[in-house]
């Protein structure tokens, strides 16, 4: 099992630089399509937890930022660049470091996305990205509608394989599914809803305690995962 668990990290450690690099490009296609929002690409899932094998995905969220107790604006929906909305033809249907061990690198890039503002306020939205009013949009409508427009920014961006990019907005939790141009990592990008928390940063937390808490539990994990 340790020498498997060698095989693994020799494989998997060098992908922090790849890794890094999405995170900034996915926060930069956020930072274009929602401006001045504060809205912050976070890692979680197996590259949060050192749970990955070479086949394991690369798992974002689009974190909302944290609106003072005070703020009347709690619920208020995140601004939408119209001109992001999404094309007429058919759709193609970054972790706390905790005190589980990672890679320098991700562990910076933990840190700093994990210190997203939280005194920022989402300035209201008019319109959803196909013009409907907002006021007419439910929740879920309007995490849909958010994520819609950021597959239609990021439709434009090189890294990604266009052949194999999907958005699964029927999803219980809806997803944008990518592939890196030049390294083949797979990518889903899930959008943070304000209302409640998002289970996957839930999870990672609790993971990271229970690797710390049982050593022995990452080496049988990825065992585990290798055979299924």
């Amino acid at each position: 099992i340790d020498d498997f668990v060698s095989r693994v990290d020799a494989i998997t450690n060098p992908r922090t630089v790849t890794v890094l690099r999405v995170v900034g490009q996915v926060q930069a296609a956020v930072d274009a399509c929602f401006p001045g929002q504060g809205l912050v690409a976070e890692i979680y899932g197996s590259f949060s937890t050192r749970l990955g094998i070479p086949a394991s995905d690369l798992d974002l969220v689009i974190t909302c930022p944290r609106p003072s107790r005070n703020s009347s604006a709690t619920n208020s929906p995140i601004q939408v660049r119209k001109s992001a909305a999404m094309p007429s033809e058919p759709k193609k249907s970054l972790f706390t470091s905790g005190s589980s061990p990672v890679s320098p690198g991700i562990a910076n890039a933990l840190a700093h996305t994990s210190s997203s503002p939280g005194s920022s306020l989402a300035v209201p939205v008019e319109f959803g990205s196909d013009g409907s009013s907002v006021a007419s949009l439910s929740p879920r409508e309007m995490l849909v509608d958010q994520l819609t427009s950021l597959y239609s920014a990021l439709t434009r961006e090189s890294w990604i394989r266009p052949e194999k990019m999907q958005l699964i907005d029927t999803a219980s939790v809806p997803v944008i599914k990518l592939v890196c141009q030049d390294t083949d990592l797979p990518v889903d990008i899930t959008m943070e809803d304000r209302a409640k928390p998002h289970t996957g940063l839930l999870t990672r937390a609790l993971t990271q305690q229970f690797c710390k808490e049982w050593p022995e539990l990452r080496p049988l994990v990825l065992v585990l995962k290798q055979m299924i």
